[in-house]
């Protein structure tokens, strides 16, 4: 039941729908399927095209459709519906695509908004086809670093947004140093300022242009050019100390231009073999280095090879061979004046001679000279016996010390392990077991020390033997003694030396008379009166102590104050039996103050343009130096604070530019204990600024090449940009030219640059800016900016604009461009309008322009044009036609923007009138009496000169 009553109601619903079809009359036909005109079947284009075709018969609007596959489902640059809606019989989408094959196709709309059929589909090859060609350099133009900048060129390519640079090693480019991927090979013009220096070879460079959807282009030929860096430098050896004693060697060498630092090598071996290399680890950015650890005494080789801002090392340069040695003077004793005194000076006399035998002592004391460069010496005293000095005889028997004095006296030989009374010290230095056995005969030779190698190795001068290689120095007596019952005390007239108000610049040679009953003798020194700071105790049997501790040096600190010493005399030869303590002992007074360096360079005051190299004087007993560097006179927060071996140091730290600088340098004895500092003295550090380049443009659209000249021992640079939008940008590089990855705005950009040096231990300091140097970039107007237009069809087109992103485009009806008709922002270079917009349809001059536009959306320079339609006369009636009656109707004809058009010709016709023509008046009307005889409708035309005839069809009831 259910089914026969929708089979009856489907029925009534069809003969419904025929009554009314055959009421409504008989359906107009589709509109016809347009003929595409452009581009040809199978065409291949450059770019994305425009699409034209013919008009078609009562179309109003049509339906465009661009689309990557045959079947359209694959549609670009349409809207949100996938197509394309326009009046005009032109059509342009505003992205640009990918190299390929596209087909396209377009339908008629009527004015119902009825459908056509479809056009034939054609389809066409987009190939972007032009590569860049290379400028420069030529291939194989050989590039001389830091000389020849390396700036590649090549010849813009039309629709490209910007560029990739591939760099290779070979020519496939397939071991690139740096391509696509990294930015520095990016850049929006077509020159770029390689940012990195290179090993030297032979290198391949190839450009692929890209679009601003980031399609590639074709790529270039590949051109190449060879680098080098010529790095060969005069070297030289110098000697810092003028005494032949002493080597202090100094390597040096003339800049390289373009080094950032430097290498430097010295071997023992001329093939420089890895375990011949005693020097030097760090690189150095001055051209000078002095060892800051000594040399061992050998013959020497050492080259030196620059370093390029990247790291790059070049070839070595071999510096001319030295010897060090220390204290190797042909004819001349190593150790000056070595001799025997007793403790009151004078030479030994011996009262009982032995024939061939050397003068007897009870209290020996070997003095010398100071050997320059010596921080301490070496004494071997040995049995003489069987006719010859026994060099091996067991330790018990011989001394073997070390001490920062220029003198040796033997100590106890035997303690009990006190120390006097009202002393706080841990022990006193003694010799136990060796003791000098009375009557024997002893050998003595001594050795000067400088500081230890880089290895820790001792470096020694050869040994000098008192009285001659195998000749006996002295020979021994134990000193005859009483005893004396009660307390010994030493009386403050047998003190000999340091005496009450001595200056002395090194450690001193006590020396004292004996006292009755003493068989031993405790040296107290101390900083105070109270001997409450003790910094030495020792216990001898003699009446002479040269300060050591046992078989080390001993050293004292200067003071600017005094020392205090005293002999504490005790009964036993162990030290037992010290009854008193040192203040009681009538102490005595000194005062120890080295010799400080005197400073050589940089002068006072002087401008230092390079590294500095500090020089000084080298002093008496230094093991090595220790150099301040500082901003304040204080010194309390050092910029460089460091210890050498050599009398110079180059600094491979940058020190802040244009201020006061202050430096002073003091020596470190045996015990790298600090002795007096040197006077302080000043300098500036004058840095580099950097020079501007000629040839540096000043004014264009294409990124500028900025380029300053190389800043010896600069190891990066910083470019500060202030750009016309108030923005500044700053950039850190390698080189000191430059381009910029992406570069857009109109204005004056204003740059300087300043040179980064190195810093230790990390970091950089920076030079002074540069100049300010100004570019300025416009943005030109489009070339060959045309419209093509005909019936029912309008184009806009122009050249390709280098460096464009895309395309700004504006249609108005005033020349100001203050009320905008039509607009669009398109990648490609043609427009068309869509010409149903009220101002195209109204007539009269049509202004319009095209713009460039970057990457920051900033616009260049207009290229401006207009075109005049003509006007479209626009008639409207009022008041209603009957047939047989004779009625009034009112016509007004007025132009597309609805003002009033004066003199227009109004043709009435058809009704069975007879045909009549008036004037419209001042208001673009007129009234007309018409009695139309039959149904219809009567035709009103309205015509004038310049403008489009109107038409209106007034119904006749």
């Amino acid at each position: 039941m259910f089914q026969r009553t929708v089979a009856t109601l489907l029925a009534s619903t069809s003969i419904v729908l025929a009554l009314l079809a055959a009421a409504a009359g008989p359906a107009a036909a589709a509109p016809g399927a347009p003929q595409p005109l452009t581009p040809a079947a199978d065409a291949v284009t450059e770019d994305v095209p425009a699409f034209s075709w013919r008009a078609v018969r009562r179309a109003t609007a049509y339906e465009f459709q661009l689309s990557a596959d045959s079947r359209f489902g694959s549609i670009v640059g349409g809207d949100r519906r996938g197509s394309i809606r326009t009046a005009n019989t032109y059509a342009t989408v505003n992205v640009r695509t990918p190299d390929g094959t596209y087909h396209w196709r377009v339908r008629a709309i009527d004015a119902r908004g009825d459908a056509g059929r479809w056009s034939a589909a054609r389809s066409f090859t987009k190939t972007w086809s032009p590569a860049p060609k290379l400028l420069g350099p030529p291939d194989d133009q050989p590039i001389v670093y830091p000389r020849d900048p390396l700036v590649l060129e090549w010849s813009p390519v039309a629709s490209a947004h910007h560029y990739l640079v591939t760099l290779a090693t070979d020519r496939s480019l397939a071991s690139p140093v740096a391509g696509a991927r990294a930015e520095t090979m990016r850049t929006d013009g077509t020159k770029l300022a390689l940012l990195r220096a290179l090993p030297d070879g032979r290198y391949y460079w190839a450009v692929t242009p890209v679009d601003v959807r980031g399609h590639s282009g074709r790529r270039s030929a590949v051109g190449s050019f060879t680098w080098s860096w010529p790095t060969q430098t005069a070297t030289r050896v110098a000697d810092l100390n003028e005494d032949p004693r002493v080597d202090d060697p100094q390597l040096s060498w003339d800049p390289v231009p373009g080094a950032a630092a430097y290498a430097v090598e010295v071997s023992s071996s001329d093939d420089f073999a890895t375990g011949s290399r005693v020097c030097c680890d760090d690189p150095t950015t001055g051209t000078s280095l002095s060892p800051r650890k000594v040399l061992p005494n050998n013959s020497y080789f050492w080259r030196v090879r620059a370093i390029d801002l990247d790291g790059n090392s070049a070839a070595w340069n071999a510096g001319p061979p030295f010897r060090k040695s220390f204290d190797d003077v042909p004819g001349q004793p190593t150790i000056p004046n070595l001799r025997l005194r007793d403790h009151l000076g004078e030479p030994v006399t011996d009262l009982q001679p032995q024939a061939g035998l050397p003068p007897a002592t009870s209290n020996p004391a070997v003095v010398w000279e100071p050997v320059p460069g010596a921080a301490s010496y070496e004494v071997n005293v040995v049995p003489y016996e069987l006719g010859g000095c026994n060099w091996t005889a067991q330790s018990t028997r011989q001394w073997h010390v070390k001490t920062a004095a220029t003198a040796w006296t033997p100590l106890s030989g035997q303690t009990n392990g006190q120390v006097p009374g009202g002393v706080a010290f841990p022990r006193a230095a003694h010799d136990a077991p060796r003791r000098l056995e009375d009557g024997g005969t002893y050998c003595v030779r001594v050795l000067a020390r400088s500081d230890r190698d880089a290895a820790s190795g001792e470096v020694v001068s050869d040994w000098t033997q008192l009285n001659g290689l195998g000749q006996p120095a002295f020979r021994y007596r134990a000193p005859s003694v009483s005893d004396v019952t009660g307390r010994l005390a030493m009386p403050a007239e047998n003190y000999r030396g340091p005496q009450t108000g001595t200056l002395t610049p090194r450690l001193p040679l006590f020396t004292w008379l004996p006292v009755a009953g003493a068989r031993s003798y405790f040296v107290v020194v101390a900083k105070d009166a109270l001997f409450t700071e003790i910094v030495d105790v020792a216990l001898t049997t003699s009446t002479a102590y040269a300060p050591r501790d046992g078989v080390n040096p001993r050293t004292y600190p200067d003071e600017t104050t005094q020392y205090y010493w005293a002999v504490v005399p005790a009964s036993g030869a162990n030290g037992s039996g010290a009854t008193t303590q040192p203040t009681e002992n009538h102490p005595q007074t000194f005062e120890k103050r080295s010799v400080p360096p005197t400073l050589l360079a940089p002068a006072a005051g002087a401008d230092v343009t390079g590294q500095p190299t500090f020089r000084w004087q080298s002093v008496e007993g230094a093991r090595d130096y220790r150099l301040q560097v500082a901003q304040d006179p204080s010194f309390g927060d050092p910029i460089e604070d460091l210890a050498t071996a050599s009398t110079a140091f180059t600094s491979s730290s940058t020190y802040p530019a244009d201020a006061v600088l202050y430096w002073r340098v003091r020596a470190n004895d045996e015990n790298r204990i600090g002795l007096t500092w040197s006077a302080t003295s000043t300098f500036r550090r004058r840095l580099p600024r950097p020079v501007a380049a000629p040839g540096n443009a000043t004014a264009g659209e294409l990124p500028p090449v900025i380029s300053w000249l190389p800043v010896q021992g600069a190891v990066s640079y910083d470019l500060h940009v202030e750009q016309p939008d108030g923005i500044d940008r700053n950039f850190t590089m390698r080189s000191p030219t430059f381009t910029f990855a992406k570069f857009y705005g109109t204005g004056a950009f204003r740059f300087r640059l300043r040179a980064n040096f190195p810093k230790l231990p990390q970091g950089t300091t920076s030079g002074p800016w540069s100049e300010t140097a100004a570019f300025t970039r416009h943005i030109g107007a489009p070339t060959g900016a045309k419209l093509t237009r005909g019936k029912g069809r309008l184009l806009a087109s122009w050249d390709p604009h280098i460096g464009a992103k895309n395309y700004r485009l504006q249609f108005s009806d005033t020349n100001s461009f203050a009320r905008i008709i039509d607009q669009a922002l398109t990648d490609n270079t043609s427009y068309a309008p869509d010409l149903s917009r009220p101002g195209f349809t109204g007539g009269g001059r049509i202004f319009w322009r095209v713009a460039a536009v970057d990457e920051g959306r900033n616009s260049g320079a207009w290229a401006l044009g207009s075109l005049k339609f003509a006007k479209t006369l626009v008639v409207t009636s009022g008041g209603g036609v009957m047939r047989g009656r004779e009625s009034q109707i009112m016509v007004r004809v007025a132009d597309g923007r609805g003002r009033p058009v004066r003199g227009a010709r109004v043709r009435v016709s058809g009704g069975g009138i007879r045909a009549r023509t008036v004037r419209t008046r001042r208001d673009g009307s007129v009234r007309l009496k018409v009695t139309p005889r039959r149904g219809g409708a009567l035709l009103v035309r309205a015509t004038k000169k310049g403008f489009k005839a109107g038409r209106l069809r007034v119904a006749v009831r």
